[in-house]
Order: C-alpha cells, then sequence, then structure tokens
C-alpha cells in the first residue's frame, strides 16, 4: 500500500522536485537551465569548465560533465573544498529555484508530506535507492531533506508577506 503522506518519486506531477526540472535559473547574471546545471558547474573553480557545464545541452550531460568520470573529452577539476560546499551550493540552487512564483506554489502545495528522492541509481546520498542490492543501506536523501528545509523557509516567507500586509 503507497503511504500518502509521501511524494518518494521525483516524476510525473512531483517532476518539478527533480534537479533535472528544466527551469532557468539565473545566478551572477548568468542562465542555468536547471539545478543540475548549476550545480554541476560549481564543482569546479575554473571558469572554462563551470562555463561549459552550464551550456551543456541536457542536465544529464552536465551531470556527466561534473562526474569523476567526465564526459567525452571533458574532465572536471573539482575544487579542493567541494566535499565542504556541496551542501550549500545545492540549497543555494533550490532557494533560487522556488523563488519562481509557479515552482514555489507547487513546493507549498506539498506541505506536510515526506519527500524522498527515489531512485534506482544506487543514489543513497541524495536520495533512496529502492534496488534490492540497496535495501539494507543508509539512505541520507539529502535533495528530500534540502527540499523541505527549502519548504519551510518559503512557507515562513509567506506567512511573513500576508502578516505585514494584514498589518498595513
Amino acid at each position: 500500500m503507497k503511504n500518502l503522506n509521501i511524494i518518494d518519486r521525483f516524476e510525473d506531477e512531483f517532476a518539478f522536485l527533480s534537479n533535472f526540472y528544466i527551469h532557468t535559473q539565473i545566478h551572477d547574471g548568468k542562465e542555468y537551465d536547471s539545478n543540475e546545471h548549476w550545480y554541476q558547474a560549481n564543482k569546479s573553480s575554473i571558469e572554462e569548465e563551470r562555463e561549459a557545464i552550464r551550456l551543456a545541452r541536457t542536465p544529464g550531460i552536465a551531470k556527466r560533465m561534473g562526474s569523476k568520470k567526465g564526459y567525452k573529452k571533458f574532465k572536471i577539476t573539482l575544487r579542493e573544498d567541494w566535499e565542504n560546499a556541496k551542501i550549500d551550493i545545492m540549497m543555494e540552487g533550490l532557494m533560487n529555484k522556488f523563488s519562481n512564483p509557479f515552482l514555489k506554489k507547487k513546493l507549498l502545495n506539498t506541505y506536510l508530506l515526506m519527500l524522498i528522492e527515489g531512485n534506482r541509481w544506487h543514489d543513497n546520498y541524495w536520495g533512496s535507492c529502492t534496488c534490492n542490492k540497496c535495501k539494507k543501506k543508509f539512505k541520507r536523501n539529502a535533495l528530500g531533506h534540502l527540499l523541505m528545509a527549502v519548504r519551510e523557509r518559503k512557507l515562513i516567507e509567506v506567512s511573513k508577506k500576508k502578516e505585514k500586509k494584514d498589518a498595513s
């Protein structure tokens, strides 16, 4: 039986929660086609590498370009502080993404629901892999937790705006 208090896949009506969701974000005056583009580009401190990832044709290509294996002849130079910075980079991207009124409303409509980035590609850091191989592994679900934190921040923003409006 499906738990109605959980969104456990970022697809179909909940695809907007995925980092692969196509939506232009602007950071420092530059456009990124998805949060995946933003996140992967920030793995490098070399401007040419960041720009190449920013301009990747799809979020999937951006992800491959930012991976250890690289993409075709492209190999990223991982910035030294990446392990310490990656959560903050993801949070910055998500806050930017969900400042869009349409996406913010969709996110706020998930209020009271647990968000789990369910997958079958063995990602138990950002999500929760549902394959048999990962059944007993710890699932951090960092993306789901960050999305819920962004949702809380956006709820507080909306509440403060309403209070201000009511006070005037």
